[in-house]
């Protein structure tokens, strides 16, 4: 099943379609990266490296960031929900 479809699906679900209040699609577009932050522990580095992750999207780097200085993820909030 297609992306359309799925979407399709959902507003024509009775129980979906009530949740839904906007859909939106963008334009395709190219990641921006940045390298893991120092503050990220060796290992976990290496392990990342190890998957064949050798950065991070800059919103997860940012949130990383943002996270270690006790600032609120909400402006990050995708990557940060992975970060916890």
């Amino acid at each position: 099943m297609s992306i359309d479809e799925i979407l399709q699906s959902w507003r024509n679900s009775r129980n979906i379609s009530p949740c839904l209040t906007a859909v939106r699609v963008f334009e395709k577009r190219d990641g921006e990266y940045r390298p893991f932050p120092e503050l990220i522990h060796s290992a976990l580095k290496g392990a990342l490296r190890q998957k064949g992750i050798d950065h991070l999207f800059s919103h997860q780097a940012e949130a990383v960031i943002a996270v270690n200085e006790g600032k609120d993820t909400e402006p990050w909030s995708e990557a940060a929900t992975v970060l916890h």
